[in-house]
């Protein structure tokens, strides 16, 4: 019998025109844990053993780009994709009220809604694009591995979280900025990333029970405070009659009817007029909507009271929502402009009842970027109408069904009802 230590192979060498090559360490190791055999097994003139039989070249092909990867569990990849929509969720508010851009000015109106909106969307936008991306690796498994799809998934989040910075950067100078904040992550990860697994989600579920918690606990408080402030109304005298405030945003009176118009644009005011009284020098304290409003309620000229463009209305003043509440009436307030007559806008104080943003599976999918861009995208493209889904204000259609959805339910306490419109400023808002 021939072995390897009789032909000095003890430590395995190439010959080669007379010269000596050690083998590289890994092969050096492999040619151990086999003891020699490859060599003896050719002296004793047996097949040689294929490559998938030695120890080490199962390790050495798994790390080849053409072996097959196990194709990474949908659970895992809903994990990190939660995760980054939980992180584009938080961030995306704070640049918001941080004012990084002009353009979020609509989204400033959502208020308190601000801190469970734009996360229940990334959440869901999250879980569809991991679903997919999930979907894809079974199709793809050599190309898509856990990590590959967290560096896709972190790319998106750091484009949503960034999105706002559009007008400073540019589109493109964003996406590359996200892109590069994504390979990084990734970097930070290296080949950890299902370490880090149990961690994510004890962190997605504490984000999911937060948000639930915050969105719940807005509404569960604000109809707490109603049932309060009505129980505690004062009886009114017999006879005290209701006081409904309509305000139509940015319409003239030269282009009303009612007013001598040549066309018919408001027979229902005139037919209003006709039984009451109609006031030919009714001139708005302010050019335009948050301080023309604050002086409506406050009877104070512009410069008396603090409503501007990025600054609410505050409580120095009475308002006549807050002195008719005093005298036992329901207030109650229904605005179109859901940026500059929100409840974030100090306009709303004093009313009991106040109706801005929609809570609805639409609207609340376009409080996030992503699907906003996406939406307004195939608002180019369908016939979608503007006021289905839209941040920034509501149909009179909207407004009036809340208005007369609140009055058939109410008490019958006399009520002041404030509505505001903006179907005409609508078509260059």
């Amino acid at each position: 019998m021939v072995d390897s230590s009789t032909l000095g192979l003890d430590t395995p060498t190439m010959q080669s025109a007379g010269q000596s090559h050690r083998l590289p360490g890994e092969i050096e190791e492999g040619y151990r844990q086999s003891g020699g055999e490859v060599f003896s097994t050719l002296v004793r003139g047996r097949e040689p053993r294929r490559r998938n039989e030695f120890p080490f070249a199962g390790e050495m092909m798994a790390d080849h780009p053409s072996a097959q990867r196990a194709v990474p569990s949908y659970r895992d990849v809903l994990t990190v994709a939660l995760f980054c929509g939980l992180v584009a969720g938080v961030l995306e508010p704070i640049g918001i009220v941080l004012r990084l851009s002009n353009t979020a000015e609509g989204y400033r109106g959502l208020g308190a809604y601000l801190w469970w909106m734009p996360a229940t969307a990334n959440l869901v936008w999250f879980a569809v694009l991991g679903s997919i991306g999930w979907g894809l690796a079974r199709l793809l498994p050599r190309l898509l591995s856990l990590k590959l799809l967290a560096g896709i998934l972190a790319c998106f989040a750091f484009m949503a979280s960034l999105r706002i910075l559009d007008g400073h950067l540019g589109v493109a100078t964003v996406d590359i900025l996200a892109a590069g904040l994504a390979i990084r992550s990734t970097q930070l990860w290296g080949n950890g990333l299902e370490g880090w697994l149990p961690r994510l989600r004890r962190a997605v579920a504490t984000g999911v029970v937060a948000v639930a918690t915050v969105s719940g606990g807005i509404e569960v408080t604000r109809a707490t405070l109603e049932r309060k402030a009505l129980a505690s109304l004062p009886a009114v005298p017999s006879g005290t009659p209701n006081i409904l405030l309509l305000v139509l945003d940015t319409v003239r009176a030269m282009n009303l009817s009612v007013y001598g118009y040549h066309r018919p644009t408001t027979p229902g005011l005139e037919a209003l007029a006709a039984r009451g009284t109609v006031f030919n020098r009714a001139l708005t304290a302010a050019p335009w909507t948050r301080p023309a409003h604050a002086s409506l309620f406050t009877g104070q000229w512009e410069h008396a009271h603090t409503a501007d463009h990025e600054v609410p209305l505050d409580g120095r003043q009475p308002t006549l929502a807050d002195e008719l509440g005093r005298l036992g009436y329901r207030t109650a307030g229904f605005t179109a402009n859901l940026t500059h007559t929100a409840r974030s806008s100090g306009v709303a104080r004093g009313f009991v009842h106040y109706e801005d943003h929609r809570i609805s599976i639409p609207q609340i999918a376009v409080a996030a970027a992503t699907p906003r861009t996406i939406y307004r995208s195939l608002q180019d493209l369908l016939p979608i109408p503007e006021t289905r889904v839209n941040y920034e204000w509501k149909s009179s259609a909207d407004v009036n069904r809340a208005l007369l959805t609140w009055l058939d339910r109410s008490g019958s306490q006399p009520f002041f009802v404030f509505a505001n419109y903006m179907d005409a400023h609508s078509r260059y808002y």
